[in-house]
C-alpha cells in the first residue's frame, strides 16, 4: 500500500514539475522575470530526482 501511495506521489510531483516548466516558459515569453522561480524549480527537480533514485533501489 505504501509503495503504491509513494508511486502516486512521485507521479504527481513529476506532473507538477512539467506544469511549472510550462508556466515558467509562458511567463518568460510574456516578459516576466522568472529567475528566482527557475531556481526554486531546479531545487524541486533535484529533490524529485533523489526521491526517484531512492525509490528505484
Amino acid at each position: 500500500m505504501a509503495e503504491l501511495e509513494l508511486k502516486a506521489q512521485i507521479q504527481e510531483a513529476e506532473d507538477a514539475v512539467k506544469e511549472a516548466e510550462e508556466a515558467l516558459e509562458m511567463a518568460k515569453a510574456a516578459g516576466v522575470d522568472v529567475e528566482e522561480l527557475e531556481a526554486e524549480l531546479e531545487e524541486a527537480k533535484a529533490a524529485l530526482k533523489k526521491l526517484q533514485e531512492a525509490f528505484a533501489k
